[in-house]
């Protein structure tokens, strides 16, 4: 159980830093699109940070 959580919370911290890190191509593409030019990468971030809190509490609790 202990390594599925490991992996469970190394796929969650990369999956969310890639959210993070990714923010400026969404909000340049949804820009272009006509959308909103600030909500859509603060949601990004937001669950990006959200993700990786997630995943570092899994690697936190494998390793207890």
């Amino acid at each position: 159980m202990a390594i599925a959580q490991l992996l469970l919370g190394l796929v969650l911290v990369f999956a969310g830093a890639g959210m993070i890190l990714a923010r400026r191509v969404i909000g340049a593409r949804n820009a272009r699109a006509g959308g909103w030019k600030t909500a859509t990468p603060v949601l990004w971030v937001f669950l990006g940070v959200l993700l990786v809190m997630n995943g570092a509490l899994q690697i936190t609790l494998s390793a207890v």
